[in-house]
């Protein structure tokens, strides 16, 4: 019988009729120069605690193109310094992209461009960039500090990063003919000082062209690609479009790779074979800008921060076509599992011996409910007209994400968007809710959340949205593209909006706060292999006793023995020294008493 080992912590759970959250900030005006601005994409970094927003800018047109510029906010959304350069070589620059080293302070940007261009070519380029706005010089610069990442003079573009936190370097992904006429999707790891690294030879000195394939499907059309990376699974998982002209069917896929470059399968194997993540369309239905964010982010002095437990969860989104009413794109997304190959097996997913270390990705429902190969989508917003390009990000405060958009359903014009947002929680019993601004009263995939709704200006528009989230504040910063008058065509500037989350309080002293009855709720998440949170609630004031028990009914340890005001309250209780199985929890308070079962998998 195991009686020590365990830390729990018992602390009251917000109560969302009681405490609100709010859009804070309508409008920040990140850039406003005259000229266009445009796919705007940003980043939370928390050591510097601070944000980056990156964009495609037309000020400079006459004389270097279109260029990537750049604007640093500090944590509470204002402006730190002036709109400033990151790329204006001659030729056009491209869709950029980022990610944050929070460790060393510093910024991958990376994006397409132009300055070598012959034949229609393009190159992908990267800009490793201080918090203080100084440009690194790395072992591959040009003049600029700026450094090519492809090397095969073919045709590419929508290039993504994500930081890995555990081996601390980059992987950065982009779309590719330089095989197929269709297009791939190639891959190029990056270290956290800017060298190039080849997948057999990773040290930081051993700088190395090393372009490898993460999709490639001979004569089918691969691109438009978005990445995220958790360490729970130090891997990260990249999405993209396939196209098959031959069928005329499109779908997202999702390729794991990783720490090493290494390409993983749906069961955790080495090797190639992406898992499709949305259903296929067909009649030429276009499905596409996928879009991915796990759960996790970095919070500071934490390596490994962020989950609601030890269940590493991945968010995939995407736009398609509306064919029912034939009049609209609609967004849906499809959560994703990575369950240790042990629990695999034990379910009959995979065929033993289990390997430890390795992670089986299973298919989540909105209602929570897990299936090993059996696609689950969902719907995220189907209002009338089309939503358009979106952003995803993820709150480790609040377990939720939250996706924003482009959305023209009061205008009805491709170029007439208002700004829009959802937010994704994940609650106690693993399902996913769609709530409001407050973040408390459920909304449905035709209503979602306005940021900005106004016919005589468009936001959202023009290619992309940001959306990053700051934990030391519990904020999101979503970035659009705003267009004060919709007859200039060649005007349009850079806005942000903050949205707070909710902070826990104690709610226990607030008479109006007091539960109705008294109930046990089912751990979250279940099964788990981390923590997990026991959440229940009392009416009145009692002695409480919530114990483990396996199930023979043998007890295993007590994990609450006290008095206890009327409130809403919860133990997180981690699993060390606990092996893999079904325990029972039981909550007795007064002649009340509830006994519900969990399942820890290792």
């Amino acid at each position: 019988m195991k009686t020590h080992r365990l830390w729990i912590g018992i602390s009251t759970l917000l109560l969302t009729v009681f405490l609100t959250a709010e859009i804070v900030d309508p409008v920040i005006v990140i850039s406003d120069a005259s000229s266009m601005q445009r796919s705007v994409q940003v980043v939370y970094n928390a050591g510097a605690h601070e944000y980056l927003a990156v964009w495609e800018d037309m000020r400079n047109i006459g004389s270097t193109g279109m260029d990537i510029y750049g604007q640093f906010l500090n944590g509470d959304g204002s402006l730190r310094g002036d709109n400033f350069v990151i790329c204006d070589k001659p030729g056009n620059q491209y869709t950029p992209h980022l990610d944050a080293d929070p460790y060393t302070n510093r910024y991958l940007i990376v994006f397409e461009d132009e300055r070598n261009y012959t034949g229609g070519m393009e190159d992908i380029y990267g800009l490793l960039l201080e918090s203080s706005g100084t440009r690194v010089t790395v072992p591959n610069s040009e003049d600029d500090a700026s450094f090519r990442i492809s090397y095969d003079n073919s045709y590419v573009d929508y290039p993504s990063v994500a930081f890995n936190h555990t081996d601390k370097r980059y992987l950065v992904v982009w779309s590719d003919r330089r095989v197929d006429t269709g297009g791939d999707i190639y891959g190029q790891l990056v270290s956290d000082e800017g060298a190039l690294l080849a997948r057999s030879a990773l040290a930081k000195t051993s700088a190395g062209v090393d372009n490898f394939p993460v999709g490639q499907a001979e004569h089918i059309d691969e691109n438009v690609t978005d990445i995220s990376y958790s360490p729970a699974v130090n891997e990260w998982l990249v999405v993209y479009v396939l196209f098959d002209f031959n069928i005329m069917e499109a779908r997202i896929l999702g390729q794991r790779v990783g720490s090493r470059g290494q390409l993983i399968t749906q069961q955790g194997t080495e090797g190639t074979g992406p898992m499709v993540c949305s259903d296929k369309t067909e009649n030429g239905a276009p499905c596409s800008w996928p879009g991915v964010q796990f759960n996790y982010e970095y919070t500071a002095g934490l390596a490994k921060a962020g989950t609601l437990s030890g269940l590493c969860e991945a968010l995939v989104g995407w736009r398609a076509w509306n064919t029912a009413d034939g009049t609209s794109n609609d967004l849906h997304a499809q959560r994703i599992g990575f369950f240790p190959d042990a629990y695999a097996v034990g379910q009959g997913w995979s065929a033993g011996p289990a390997v430890e270390g390795r992670f089986f990705a299973a298919f989540i429902g909105a209602d929570g409910t897990v299936t090993p190969d059996a696609l689950s989508g969902f719907m995220v917003s189907n209002a009338p007209y089309d939503q358009n390009h979106y952003d995803l990000a993820y709150s480790s405060n609040n377990h939720e994400f939250i996706m924003n958009w482009g959305d023209n359903r009061n205008m009805n014009s491709h170029y007439a968007h208002d700004h829009y947002c959802q937010i994704l929680k994940i609650n106690e019993n693993s399902e996913i809710e769609f709530l409001d601004a407050s973040h408390s009263v459920p909304v449905t995939s035709d209503e979602n959340i306005p940021l900005s709704v106004d016919t005589t200006v468009y936001d959202g528009s023009s290619l992309y949205t940001g959306a990053a989230h700051n934990p030391d504040r519990n904020e999101f910063l979503l970035a659009c593209t705003h267009k004060s008058d919709p007859a200039d065509a060649m005007n349009s500037d850079i806005h942000g909006i903050r949205i707070s989350g909710i902070t826990e309080t104690d709610i226990a002293a607030d008479p109006a706060s007091k539960p109705a009855d008294y109930s046990l709720g089912q751990n979250y998440p279940n099964p788990f292999n981390g923590n997990t949170v026991i959440p229940f609630r009392l009416a009145e004031s009692g002695h409480v006793i919530l114990k483990l028990y396996n199930t023979c009914g043998q007890e295993i340890m007590t994990l609450v023995d006290d008095e206890l005001e009327p409130g809403q309250y919860r133990a997180v209780m981690n699993i060390d020294g606990l092996t893999s199985g079904t325990y029972l929890y039981s909550l007795k308070c007064g002649t009340n008493r509830t006994v519900k079962k969990l399942t820890i998998v290792e």
